[in-house]
């Protein structure tokens, strides 16, 4: 223990919190009480290399997922790789897990810390700044959590689920006008994703295959009737088995009930089993929970260049928005309030 020579005691005193004394609970007494019964405190485990450290993560996920799980001695572990581990990926990883036990006993502000920490390690991971805006938003810290979510926006700006969040929380903020503005943003992504998956030029898609199977798949929280039309025309003119695959599963998730006569059609000409599976799963989430919304509606401007395709004809030719860009011409179609999300996952393999 390091002691203080006579001639800094006097100054020790002084920097006593006012109302003590010099008798023994000074901070040196104190400092010397806390070093004693530290000294029989148990042991700090040893440090463990990065491999070792990710097994526990592991381990911790498993417990935390079995309900019979050792939460006690999961988040131990979770807290030592937090503390200890040299890559900061593993750290990320664990204090995000911290957050989410904290959030389940309802301690927002713990999870909070624990969100931050993950953000402050990777600022670049979408994830971390995703489950930081919500709890600050669990907490009604609104202003904190759009600037969060924000964040994220612009790390994912094709995540259209990511804007209707920030519109929601710069509202509940009290930032009306901001709302309008994210909202507007929204609707700008969501034409640019339709743009991606049907739009052609020369009788051959802008987009790839890769790339429209991403446009589809960043259309899930669009369950307007405009993006409704647009998947159902995809799904019947697009000859990519993984759109087709892509736009089947969106269809379960979103689970309207207008897409039932076309998943019927598809369901008689799907090959493979996976296809069948997949087609058979969606038309059963419908049937379990369906949303009763028509598709109606164009998901473009007649009145622009090139007509509003019928369904199995070519899309107007034209040079495509950039993803996340406005569509050239036409307003926006109606947007819908969003279906609820599916309880169930596609068959393994989507």
């Amino acid at each position: 223990m390091i002691r203080l020579s006579h001639s800094l005691a006097p100054l020790a005193c002084g920097l006593a919190l006012l109302g003590s004394a010099c008798d023994g609970s000074t901070p040196a007494a104190q400092a010397a009480q806390e070093v004693q019964e530290a000294s029989t405190a148990p042991p700090r485990p040893p440090k463990l290399d990065d491999a070792a450290y990710a097994e526990l993560v592991q381990k911790a996920k498993v417990a935390l997922e079995d309900e019979g799980g050792d939460i006690v001695a999961a988040e131990a572990d979770l807290r030592r790789v937090a503390q200890d581990a040299e890559d900061l990926h593993l750290r990320a990883n664990a204090s995000l897990l911290l957050g989410a036990i904290a959030e389940a006993r309802k301690d927002h502000r713990a999870a909070i810390s624990w969100y931050t920490q993950a953000r402050n390690w990777l600022p670049e991971e979408p994830s971390t700044h995703a489950v930081l805006a919500l709890a600050l938003a669990a907490e009604g810290r609104y202003g904190e959590a759009q600037e969060v979510q924000k964040a994220l926006v612009e790390l994912t700006p094709d995540d259209l689920q990511a804007w209707l969040l920030w519109g929601e929380m710069r509202f509940k903020g009290g930032d009306e006008e901001g709302a309008k503005e994210v909202y507007a943003g929204y609707e700008m992504r969501r034409k640019g994703l339709l743009d991606g998956l049907t739009l052609k030029k020369d009788g051959k898609y802008v987009s790839g295959v890769e790339e429209r199977v991403g446009c589809v798949e960043n259309l899930s929280a669009a369950s307007d009737n405009g993006t409704a039309l647009a998947l159902l025309y995809a799904l019947d003119s697009d000859p990519a088995a993984e759109v087709q695959l892509a736009i089947v599963a969106l269809m379960g998730t979103q689970r309207l009930s207008g897409y039932v006569p076309a998943l019927e059609a598809y369901a008689k000409k799907a090959e493979g089993d996976e296809a069948k599976q997949l087609v058979q799963w969606a038309l059963d989430e419908i049937a379990r929970d369906g949303v009763e919304t028509k598709p109606g509606g164009p998901p473009w401007d007649p009145a622009a260049d090139g007509e509003a395709a019928p369904t199995g004809e070519a899309a107007p030719t034209g040079e495509a928005a950039p993803t996340g860009e406005a569509a050239p011409t036409g307003e926006a179609a109606p947007t819908g309030e969003p279906a609820p999300a599916s309880t169930g996952d596609p068959p393994a393999g989507e």
